[in-house]
C-alpha cells in the first residue's frame, strides 16, 4: 500500500484495494480516496462473515452487477474482449502439485488452468 500511495501523484487519487483497509491506514493521506471491495456483494447478497469483512445486502451492487454481466456477456460475443484461452490439465487432483510447479516455473502463462476431477 506504502508504495501505491507513493505512486499517486500530488494531486490525490483513488486507491481500491481486496482487503479492508483500517481507518489509520484509510487516511494515511487525505488526498486520496480508499476504499476496499468484496466481489460477492455483486450479487446484492449479503455477505455473513464477522467483523470487517461482513457487508449488508447491497441493492446497488446486484444492479451494477447485472449490468456489467450484460455487457461483459455482449462484448464476448462481438469478439471485443476475450476469455483466457484454457489449458485443460489431466490426471485429477494428484497432479495439482505437478501444475503449480509449472506456474511458478513460469511454463504456463495467459492460460487458464482446468483439472478435471477424476469420478466427480
Amino acid at each position: 500500500m506504502r508504495m501505491c500511495y507513493e505512486a499517486i501523484g500530488s494531486s490525490g487519487g483513488r486507491y481500491v484495494v481486496l482487503e479492508a483497509i483500517t481507518i489509520p491506514v484509510k487516511y494515511t493521506r487525505r488526498d486520496v480516496r480508499a476504499d476496499w471491495l468484496m466481489a460477492p456483494t455483486i450479487t446484492g447478497a449479503p455477505v455473513n462473515i464477522p467483523g470487517l469483512y461482513g457487508r449488508p445486502s447491497t441493492p446497488e451492487h446486484r444492479k451494477f452487477g447485472a449490468s456489467l454481466f450484460l455487457l461483459a456477456e455482449e462484448l464476448l460475443k462481438e469478439g471485443r474482449i476475450k476469455n483466457h484461452p484454457l489449458d485443460i490439465r489431466e490426471g485429477g487432483l494428484e497432479n495439482i502439485p505437478t501444475y503449480v510447479e509449472d506456474l511458478r516455473m513460469g511454463n504456463v502463462r495467459g492460460k487458464r488452468q482446468i483439472v478435471p476431477l477424476l469420478g466427480a
